[in-house]
C-alpha cells in the first residue's frame, strides 16, 4: 500500500478515536485527494462521500459545502476518466452534491462559498448540456464573484459562460463572451 494512503489512514483513525467528526471528515479529504494523486478515482469518491456523511454528522454547514464540492470534483473526474459510457449516470452523481451544495452554502450566508458552489454546479450542468440551467448558474457566480472582488472567480465564471455559448452552437456569442473575460 502507498504511504501517502497509510498516513490518511492513520490521521482518520486518530480522528476517528478523538471524535471529532470534522477532524474526521478532514481527513476523508485528505485520503480523498491522496486517491485522487495518484489517480484511483473510484477510492477518491467513496472518501469524498465519507467526508460528506461526517461533515453532515457534524452538522457544520461550511464543512458540509466544501465536502460536497470536494465529491462534485472526484465524481467529475470520474466522469472525464470513463468517458462517455460512464457519462450519463456519472453525472448524475456529480449533479446531486453540487445542489446540495448551493442550498447549503445558501443558508451559510458565506458569499465566499455560494459563488464557488454555483460555479461548480453550472460546469455539472453544462457536461450534462443542461446549457440554461449553467449559464444561470454562471451569471448569478459571476454576480457574486464581482461584488467580493474575486477577479480570479470573475474570469472562472466568463469562461464558464463561453463555454456555455460555444456548447450551444453560439459561437459568436462565446468569443464575445471570451473577449470580455481576457479584459478581466
Amino acid at each position: 500500500s502507498d504511504p501517502a494512503v497509510e498516513k490518511a489512514l492513520e490521521m482518520r483513525q486518530k480522528a476517528k478515536e478523538s471524535g471529532d467528526r470534522l477532524l474526521e471528515a478532514s481527513a476523508c479529504k485528505v485520503l480523498s485527494n491522496v486517491h485522487q494523486t495518484f489517480e484511483r478515482p473510484v477510492e477518491a469518491v467513496r472518501a469524498a462521500n465519507e467526508a460528506v456523511a461526517l461533515a453532515k454528522k457534524a452538522m457544520y454547514k461550511p464543512a458540509i459545502v466544501d465536502m460536497m464540492l470536494l465529491a462534485v470534483q472526484v465524481n467529475v473526474s470520474l466522469i472525464l476518466r470513463d468517458g462517455a459510457q460512464g457519462s450519463a449516470r456519472g453525472v448524475e452523481k456529480a449533479l446531486r452534491p453540487a445542489k446540495e451544495a448551493v442550498t447549503v452554502a445558501k443558508a451559510t450566508g458565506k458569499k465566499s462559498l455560494i459563488s464557488t458552489s454555483l460555479f461548480q454546479l453550472g460546469e455539472v450542468q453544462l457536461m450534462s448540456y443542461k446549457l440554461g440551467l449553467a449559464m444561470a448558474a454562471a451569471k448569478e457566480a459571476l454576480e457574486i464573484f464581482r461584488e467580493a472582488g474575486d477577479g480570479v472567480g470573475e474570469a472562472a465564471a466568463v469562461i464558464l459562460m463561453a463555454e456555455t455559448h460555444y456548447a450551444g452552437g453560439r459561437h459568436d456569442k462565446a468569443e464575445e463572451t471570451v473577449a470580455e473575460g481576457i479584459q478581466l
